[in-house]
Parts: C-alpha cells; structure tokens; sequence
C-alpha cells in the first residue's frame, strides 16, 4: 500500500461528512442536501475504489519483483516466439535446399548424358579413321 492512500481516504471522510439538523439550515434543505449526498458519496466510493484499483496496479508494477518476473516472462515468451520462427524458417530452408539439390542433380545427369554420347561419337569417329 502506498503511504498517500490513507490520506486521501481520511480527507475523503472529513469532507463528505453531512451537516446535522441542529447546523441551521431548514428540515427540506437539510433533506434535499442528504439525498443528494448519498448520490455523491456514491460517485466517490466509485471513484475510490478506482482510485485504490489503480494504486495497485501501480504498485504492483513499481515493485521490483513483479518486474523481474515481468521481464522474464516477456523474454521466455520471446524466446519461444523465436524458438518456432526458427524452427519454420529451418524446414523452409531444408526444402529449399532440397529442390536446389534436385534441379542441379538433373542438369548434372542431363550433362552427363550428353558428354556420354559426345564419347561414343568421338569413340564412333576414332574407330572408323583406323579402319
């Protein structure tokens, strides 16, 4: 708990207290004045439990524990966000690299092919020279 919360609850206190009958104002005055009150003391136990909501969201951040935890939470959670990036960009590499290979192995048999049959018609000619 923050220590200016109590403060504002006690001020919050002394200046909705309601004035008594006896303060000299009329009986319809001093009615109209309570019922009126309540609605305001309505709209501030509102605002204060607003108030005290956000003092604790406030100090749960300003404590050094819980950014500690906040801080590793977010880098596991980035760590793992990384973990499956990588993961997907390595299978996306693998079939890449796959399909390079495939179309280098094809060109390669392709070549092989042909300087297979430039031998033999080179072989073909040689032999027909000695003859």
């Amino acid at each position: 708990m923050l220590p200016f919360q109590s403060n504002v609850e006690r001020d919050t206190k002394k200046n909705f207290k309601t004035k008594t009958p006896g303060s000299g104002l009329s009986a319809s005055h001093s009615q109209a004045r309570g019922s009126s009150g309540l609605g305001i003391t309505g709209a501030m136990t509102t605002a204060l439990q607003s108030t005290d909501a956000l003092f604790a969201e406030l100090e749960h951040k300003l404590d050094p524990s819980n950014r500690e935890i906040d801080a590793k939470f977010l880098r596991f959670q980035t760590a793992a966000g990384n973990f499956v990036a990588i993961r997907q960009e390595v299978k996306t590499l693998k079939k890449s690299v796959a399909q390079q290979l495939g179309v280098q192995d094809q060109e390669l048999r392709g070549q092989d092919n042909q300087q297979a049959e430039e031998l033999n018609e080179l072989r073909r000619q040689l032999s027909e020279k000695e003859s």
